[in-house]
């Protein structure tokens, strides 16, 4: 008895680390997949609506797609907006960094004793080294960045256009007497996670007017921009919106001074509060019932797996 059970505890150990390890390695191909996935539930909707109104199968999905692609170029639009300012204001930036700077070296001559030559070659060495790997880092990144958005919304299109082929074969792999039961489990699963990444976008949408209203009243620079992605990475959970809050966080130390920058810590921290235990539950909670232990293990694992778009999905998934 004792054999058989070890047995089978070391077949489950195997399953687990052969299935986790595979998704590991197999990232460059599972990651769009399971995104374009989780899109492709979020347009199903639409898609049966435009079906329902006379479109063909072939025309549904590519309106959903074209939306999917409307919504991404808003967003990115919105963003390069707010970028090109800034870039036209980087004569100022620039300025006001080095103010800041040189008051940052004045207070550590006085804390450590080096000389302002000292700390002016520690900061241009370890400056210029991290550019050139940051550079090449960065360029890399929104190559592999593009390439897995064009997949992704292939596949979304696939799967929107062979959802009845897809669901027919899973179908088919089960047991006569099981596939009732596996029919309403995929429905039930399909609306649970329809329902959640719904939830998260009101979510987003209720955060940005949230720090758009405060980041303006504060008068740091380009609160919309910073508000808008602000709201967009709190997607990856717990640490979103600890980066999202780090952006004007910064412009309001470079700009303002130490009242503006003590104040965007109060907003997000405000903001962070109505979020996780007002808005969370009532919005989404309602939606998806998750432990929250199970919550945590899981997003951690994810950005083990997948870095920051495992984090994201995994939620999701989880639901």
């Amino acid at each position: 008895m004792k054999s058989s059970l070890l047995q089978k505890s070391v077949l489950v150990l195997l399953l687990l680390v052969l299935f986790f390890g595979g998704i590991y390695f197999a990232a460059p191909f599972f990651k769009p997949l399971a995104v374009a996935f989780l899109i492709a539930l979020l347009m199903l909707r639409l898609a049966r609506k435009a079906e329902g109104k006379g479109a063909n199968r072939l025309w549904s999905s590519i309106i959903a797609v074209f939306i999917v692609v409307a919504f991404l170029t808003l967003i990115s639009g919105l963003l390069g907006y707010q970028a090109n300012q800034m870039s036209d204001n980087s004569k100022q930036l620039e300025r006001q960094g080095k103010q800041k700077i040189e008051t940052l070296q004045k207070t550590l001559e006085k804390k450590t004793g080096l000389t302002s030559k000292q700390l002016e070659s520690f900061f241009q060495n370890t400056g210029h080294s991290q550019l050139k790997s940051t550079a090449k880092n960065i360029a890399s990144s929104i190559l592999n960045s593009l390439t897995d958005l064009l997949l992704t919304l292939i596949y979304t299109f696939l799967f929107l256009y062979y959802r009845r082929h897809l669901k027919r074969f899973v179908l088919k792999l089960m047991d006569k007497k099981y596939r009732e039961q596996t029919r309403k489990t995929m429905e039930e699963s399909g609306e649970i996670a329809l329902q959640y990444l719904g939830a998260k976008f009101i979510l987003i949408g209720i955060l940005a007017t949230i720090y758009s209203i405060g980041l303006t009243l504060l008068g740091v620079k380009y609160a919309i921009f910073y508000s808008v992605l602000a709201a967009l990475l709190s997607l990856i959970p717990y640490i979103g919106n600890m980066i999202g809050a780090a952006f004007p966080l910064l412009m309001a130390i470079i700009y303002n001074d130490t009242a503006t920058a003590l104040g965007v810590v109060a907003l997000f921290a405000v903001a962070q509060f109505i979020e996780s235990y007002f808005l969370e539950p009532l919005i989404v909670g309602k939606k998806v019932n998750l432990n929250p232990m199970m919550t945590i293990l899981i997003a951690v694992l994810g950005g083990i797996l997948w870095g920051v778009p495992g984090m994201i999905i995994a939620i999701p998934y989880l639901g």
